[in-house]
């Protein structure tokens, strides 16, 4: 921590230096202004009759100060918020400073519970999560449908999350074959990212075009590919590509300048295997580029540290009895420490950051399928699905979309399929607010 404020200090420093702002700094730099400058506060604040914030139950503690600094003179002063729906604590979103700013300020509460967009059994499911939360996290209200139309709730339980991602592909299907609805009126909501795999697979099953908002594709995701590309070389259909993607991932202190004489070696040996009929052998490759000169020692230590991995995880695919795909994954990811790579790199996981999920998920997918072979033969044949439906309907808005529970925020859609309600998903096992998760 030590050195991360010290990094701070120098980056602040840099910053104002050269005169920089982000968007965080705007905020920052202007209550620091506004608090230590009572002159320029009153000039700035002499401009506006009224304060109005909107969506407070969204904004940080910044952006609420701002508002109180800008109208603590005259005090008109207006928050439009509900704090049962602060679902942004993580960025710095504080429900309390609604709940309290009746008492702070000496306002008035105006309750708006009436709600002029959700059917009556919607509004019913809403009122009992509203009423299960903490008294003290919520307004002391309950919904009122004023739409006058009956819409409906189902919940269906699944063995698993692939056969729930069929059984809500099955059913758009149905929706869409009735003709009442269009694929732009739907959306299927999870808790994480890593979520997104089995109704993509479901869909793409059914020829259903459909759209990821806030993430690509789940076989396209950096670290699925990583690791696929570790198998794919294993099993031999591995290129070059798949080589430099995963030579030094995670960090093996091999540059570029290994790489660029790893395609010069390549072009030989590519030339040679066409003769023969064969496939270069990559892991043999990076041992030869090993024995160049120049080449530091620990460089040359994490090469063939990675060609043994390649060649030991060849040797389980084509045992007499074939190790598992999952375990073979699991072995990459234990042989490499991937996941406490990507969490030194990322960060521990967090809603906006589900990357080690979607390791495990990959691991969890290859349990479905008995061999490397046939698990790399039905992703290649789901990307090529995937990249066929992308370019075909580019264009074309008409599209289920996938998102998170988070980026859906302010969205609406006709038909709506929250999958994944699992304890342990929804509410998330890490997840240190229970009433976060609740709302």
């Amino acid at each position: 921590i030590g050195r991360m404020l010290e990094a701070y200090d120098a980056a602040e420093e840099l910053r104002k230096e050269r005169l920089l702002l982000t968007f965080d700094d705007m905020l920052f730099d202007a209550c620091e202004l506004l608090s230590e400058d009572e002159g320029c506060r009153r000039r700035w604040a002499s401009r506006w009759d009224y304060v109005l914030q909107d969506e407070a139950q969204d904004q940080n503690l910044g952006q609420l100060l701002l508002g109180e600094l800008l109208a603590k003179d005259h005090k008109n002063y207006m928050l439009v918020g509900d704090p049962a729906q602060t679902i942004f604590t993580w960025r710095g979103a504080r429900p309390e400073k609604l709940l309290g700013f009746e008492e702070t300020w000496g306002a008035k509460k105006v309750i708006m519970h009436r709600n002029y967009r959700c059917g009556q059994e919607v509004i019913d499911i809403a009122n009992k999560v509203l009423h299960a939360m903490d008294p003290k996290t919520r307004l002391d209200t309950t919904m009122a449908c004023e739409l006058g139309t009956h819409s409906h709730v189902t919940c269906s339980v699944h063995h698993d999350l692939d056969s729930e991602g069929e059984a809500v592909a099955a059913k758009i299907q149905e929706l869409l074959t009735d003709g009442e609805y269009q694929p732009r009126d739907i959306f299927i909501l999870y808790r994480t990212n890593a979520q997104s795999r089995s109704p993509e697979e479901g869909l793409l099953g059914n020829r259903i075009p459909y759209q990821i908002i806030g993430g690509v594709n789940f076989y396209q995701r950096r670290e699925v590919r990583d690791l696929l590309a570790y198998l794919r070389l294993a099993e031999g259909r591995g290129e070059l590509d798949d080589v430099t993607r995963c030579i030094n991932t995670p960090f093996r202190y091999l540059g570029k300048a290994f790489v660029e004489r790893l395609r010069e070696a390549t072009k030989d040996a590519r030339a040679r295997a066409r003769k023969q009929g064969g496939r270069v052998n990559y892991p043999g490759l990076v041992r030869n580029v090993c024995k160049e000169a120049g080449l530091q020692q620990r460089q040359r230590y994490s090469a063939e540290d990675w060609a043994d991995l390649i060649e030991s995880t060849h040797a389980d695919i084509n045992n007499d009895t074939p190790t598992p795909p999952a375990a073979i994954l699991e072995k990459i990811v234990q042989t490499t420490q991937y996941v406490q790579w990507l969490i030194r790199d990322e960060g521990e996981e967090t809603t906006e950051n589900s990357r080690v999920s979607n390791v495990r998920e990959l691991i969890r997918a290859a349990t479905k399928v008995p061999t490397v072979t046939e698990l790399l033969d039905y992703i290649d044949k789901t990307i090529a699905a995937s990249q066929s439906q992308r370019k075909k309907n580019a264009k074309d808005p008409n599209k289920v979309t996938l998102t998170t529970i988070h980026r859906s925020k302010g969205m609406e859609r006709k038909i709506v399929f929250l999958i994944g309600c699992n304890d342990g998903i929804l509410p998330h096992a890490r997840c240190e607010d229970i009433e976060e998760e609740r709302r």
